[in-house]
């Protein structure tokens, strides 16, 4: 069967009766914004591929728990790895690793190292948001998600989501 073109409702339903299809569909459809958020919160790459396997892992085993209702399945994930990657940094609290610049050609030299100092200062600065205001920036700035969306995968209200992004 194939499951392409299948809601995440349904990808649901199909991987917690044991389809590996939907469960394989399900994880490439979520597994680079779980892992971006994960890399965004963290600003280490060894953190977000951990956070984003446990993430995926535990959904295995709580996909029982999602509900429709509640909200869309990406918001459920990225509620899950939040978790996972407090937890992580919690372990692991010295971490100096930032990303990966973005690949893009600069119309200079001298611009090309401003830029990147640029993007260096911005990281650093997201990673050193206390969590709370960290991830309400990730997932709603750079992320892109609406802010129902985020309140949901965060379990705080809307206003909670806009203050702090604010």
């Amino acid at each position: 069967m194939t499951w392409s073109g299948s809601s995440d409702e349904e990808l649901v339903v199909g991987a917690a009766c044991g389809d590996q299809d939907c469960w394989t569909t399900l994880f490439r459809l979520h597994q680079g914004r779980v892992y971006r958020f994960a890399l965004h919160m963290s600003g280490s790459h060894t953190i977000a591929e951990e956070a984003t396997q446990e993430t995926f892992l535990a959904l295995l085993h709580q996909i029982a728990r999602y509900s429709p209702a509640r909200g869309p399945v990406i918001a459920f994930l990225l509620g899950i790895a939040r978790y996972k990657v407090l937890r992580l940094l919690e372990q692991e609290p010295a971490h100096d690793e930032l990303p990966a610049l973005d690949p893009a050609a600069p119309a200079s030299p001298e611009d090309d190292l401003a830029r990147a100092f640029d993007h260096q200062r911005l990281r650093r600065a997201i990673v050193a948001l206390p969590p709370v205001y960290r991830e309400a920036l990730v997932l709603c700035e750079l992320e892109g998600i609406d802010y129902a969306d985020a309140a949901t995968a965060l379990g705080c209200p809307v206003g909670t989501i806009k203050s702090r992004v604010h």
